[in-house]
């Protein structure tokens, strides 16, 4: 589990009969659980995000002695501006380079179609599972009312059109293209949740903006209370090899939602027909408009 999510668990905790979380932050905890577990015979698996900085290559071989099999979610491109750092972190590019080539013991996930070409160009098709994001359907359709808080209450009660996005400010976020729309639309109230991953935000100036509303982190469990109430809903990112290797989460949170949607031109974007998909910065603003003529008909 992951003690910042789940800080009620201190050691352990049942979900199913076959499902426990279990808290390996807990030192002598965790070497009580993998003495366990190398007496069973049965199956074993350790799951591994290509992002994972912590674990060292030396590690995970030790699991692969030991008689794991290891499943690599291969979830972002490999770039330093993943991890928010000025190169690749070695234990990144290290497991990567290994899962690349050990096929008898690793079994990688792909989420996006430019992930999945990375890998057969370098291990093949083999023990290979394309997995693209997906959404908690209900969570964004059975909706339970709550008080919004008073900084979304005083937007709401202007009445203007809110294009609304949720998720990291990072240096894959267009700036320049969000500074454009409202510059050219001051009647558009524009509304960001989500955290500041890097210095990206603060150097690009928005805040100084009357109608770019930089709202902050939102809990998971309310997010859909405050998103059922944007016009539309974007994704403004730069086009570059992180995005196009990305499978955006929210974008199917922003289908679940039945809100107009309008992305840059971002490879997994352009899959569907139910996004308007903007090549440039003309196209975004012109797009904004009529995704908020759809919404308000």
């Amino acid at each position: 589990c992951n003690p910042y999510t789940d800080p009620d668990v201190k050691k352990t905790k049942k979900i199913k009969d076959n499902l426990y979380l279990i808290n390996l932050m807990n030192y002598n905890l965790k070497i009580d659980f993998f003495n366990v577990l190398k007496k069973e015979s049965t199956p074993k698996y350790i799951q591994i995000y290509s992002t994972e900085y912590e674990m060292d290559l030396k590690t995970l071989k030790e699991y692969i002695k030991d008689g794991y099999k290891i499943i690599y979610e291969y979830i972002d491109d490999i770039h330093p501006d993943i991890s928010n750092t000025d190169e690749i972190l070695p234990n990144i590019q290290q497991k990567y380079d290994y899962v690349m080539s050990d096929i008898e013991n690793v079994l990688v996930v792909v989420t996006a179609d430019n992930l999945e070409k990375d890998v057969v160009s370098k291990r093949g098709k083999e023990k290979l599972v394309y997995s693209a994001n997906g959404v908690d359907y209900k969570h964004f359709t059975e909706i339970k009312e709550i008080e919004l808080n008073d900084d979304f209450k005083k937007i709401l009660s202007m009445e203007k059109p809110i294009i609304g996005y949720y998720g990291a400010l990072a240096k894959w976020f267009d700036y320049k293209l969000v500074e454009y729309l409202a510059k050219n639309r001051k009647d558009y109230q524009i509304v960001l949740f989500g955290a500041k991953y890097d210095d990206s935000f603060d150097e690009s100036n928005l805040s100084k903006y009357d109608n770019i509303h930089f709202l902050g982190k939102i809990n998971y469990n309310v997010l859909p209370n405050y998103a059922q109430h944007f016009t539309l809903c974007t994704i403004p990112f730069l086009v570059n090899d992180i995005t196009n290797a990305t499978s955006p989460l929210k974008l199917f949170e922003y289908m679940s939602l039945k809100k107009p949607i309008v992305t840059s031109a971002m490879y997994e974007c352009k899959k569907f027909k139910s996004v308007m998909i903007a090549n440039n910065k003309e196209e975004f603003i012109n797009l904004i408009d009529k995704a908020i003529n759809m919404n308000t008909k």
